[in-house]
């Protein structure tokens, strides 16, 4: 397994936000379903550790996972749209790698737990503007 850190781009420098996506080499030539994952955490902080165990396990499922390390109250000001620009983007950097991590691109599967389903519903509904993601979701 390979775990890829992608630094996200779009917010200020004090952000901590980036993609951490763990890559299992496919042994057939079959393209895998992605999940993006987006843990809780209040806004204020998020478990890592228990972010990677959720995500082991997915992986253990056959998805191509990925965790959305998405930026904190304490690094962006005001802290909206953030988070939700920073999953559009996860999709994005997806869409864009799906060749190398063997990703069907038709099977990209959005997941959060409490904060994390918050930010995963709130890109649902806005997710048809123009340029927040490549494709309308």
């Amino acid at each position: 397994m390979e775990i890829v850190k992608t630094k996200l781009n779009h917010t200020n420098s004090k952000s901590k936000a980036e993609l951490i996506s763990y890559i299992s080499p496919n042994l057939t030539d079959q393209k895998s379903p992605s999940l993006i994952f987006v843990p809780g955490g209040s806004y204020t902080h998020i478990d890592l550790a228990q972010a990677e165990k959720v995500a082991l396990r997915l992986e253990s499922f056959g998805y191509q996972v990925s965790v959305l390390r998405y930026s904190l109250v304490d690094e962006v000001q005001p802290l909206y749209p953030a988070p939700l620009i920073e999953l559009a983007e996860a999709m994005n950097i997806t869409h864009q790698n799906a060749e190398k991590w063997q990703v069907d691109v038709n099977q990209i599967i959005l997941m959060g737990f409490s904060v994390g389903g918050h930010i995963v519903s709130s890109l649902i509904i806005t997710g048809m503007q123009p340029g927040l993601v490549h494709k309308p979701i």
